[in-house]
């Protein structure tokens, strides 16, 4: 009798070894299974790395500091399993190719930190010349040197008018401002006709002088010169009627 109950009490513990344990987890300190086949088990099951997470659900389960509850670091690694590397912790720069310390808009790149040849800034206007940055002396050159999108500001400016007929006679009604005189224009309006090249001709009330230019007081207008090199005063008799009253006593 004592024997069958020693018996039974073996069979009693049996039950309460691994092997009638819940399969297949184990707590991470040896890697392996506990299943009562005798193999490795669900790999899904194990975590090697203990940091809550099985492999099935974690990417790297040998490191505990990559999970799906990990926060995303700039590091280079995928550190809460979502298979995207470092997003949005990283910082933006700018290529600086001529040296002068401003990126260009157009040249970004993304990184945990900065590379050789990039700035943290996008300032540049124009990231090919190093003396046109924001700061830069603003010179008298029809270019935008220091970046503020206005060219030339703060340097006096002369009027220059087209010549399109290029007979040194300029057109006042085709003018821009520039710090010295643009191919093609000139600093006169006494063109008439911009597309006709010829020498204006001041026509006044006693003749016609190619060319000249009134000094005042005599009245007249210009005219495009015909070509014909007639520069004889005009001696037709004054038709018109005499309108003005006689003050005369």
């Amino acid at each position: 009798m004592r024997h069958l109950r020693m018996l039974s009490l073996a069979s009693l513990l049996a039950c309460l070894a691994p092997a009638c344990s819940d399969k297949g987890w184990t707590d991470g300190t040896d890697g392996i299974s506990t299943d009562s086949g005798g193999g490795s088990g669900d790999s899904a099951l194990i975590d090697q790395d203990g940091d809550g997470f099985p492999e099935g659900e974690d990417c790297n389960d040998l490191n505990a500091d990559v999970n799906p509850d990990a926060e995303e670091i700039c590091d280079g690694v995928d550190n809460d399993c979502d298979e995207q590397i470092d997003e949005g912790v990283m910082d933006t720069y700018y290529a600086d190719s001529d040296g002068d310390g401003f990126g260009d808009v157009d040249a970004p790149v993304e990184a945990c930190s900065r590379p050789d040849g990039y700035v943290p800034n996008s300032d540049d206007c124009n990231d090919t010349v190093n003396t046109i940055h924001p700061g830069a002396k603003e010179a008298c050159d029809g270019i935008d040197n220091d970046c503020d999108e206005e060219i030339d500001e703060g340097h006096d400016q002369l009027d220059y008018y087209a010549d399109s007929d290029a007979d040194g006679w300029g057109n006042a009604d085709d003018v821009i401002s520039a710090c010295s005189q643009p191919e093609g224009y000139v600093s006169n309006t006494l063109d008439c006709d911009d597309d006709n090249p010829g020498e204006p001709v001041f026509v006044s009330l006693d003749g016609a002088v190619p060319g000249a230019i009134p000094s005042g007081g005599s009245g007249g207008s210009f005219a495009p010169d015909s070509g014909s090199g007639d520069t004889a005063p005009d001696t037709a008799p004054d038709t018109a009627p005499d309108t003005a009253p006689d003050t005369a006593p």
